[in-house]
């Protein structure tokens, strides 16, 4: 069974996504940082207030941002 992120747990490890996104980190970036599914990453930053880039290669700088020091929960994987 899979743990569920709630309470501050969820509000704290949003706040550090949220960091790294406005960092420079891609959403697709931030879902290898924190071993979540692309949507449960998304859903995080729209509750953390972030307001979301738009995709796609307009983007002007798409190096790889410096790694932040955000430490993230394990999650477990596992049946059900």
């Amino acid at each position: 069974m899979t743990k569920r992120l709630k309470g501050t747990d969820r509000t704290a490890l949003a706040a550090k996504l949220r960091t790294a996104y406005e960092g420079g980190y891609s959403i697709r970036q931030c879902v290898t940082l924190s071993s979540l599914s692309y949507g449960c990453t998304r859903r995080l930053l729209l509750e953390a207030g972030t307001k979301l880039r738009t995709s796609g290669p307009s983007r002007i700088n798409r190096s790889v941002p410096e790694p932040l020091s955000v430490s993230i929960p394990a999650q477990r994987t596992g049946g059900h």
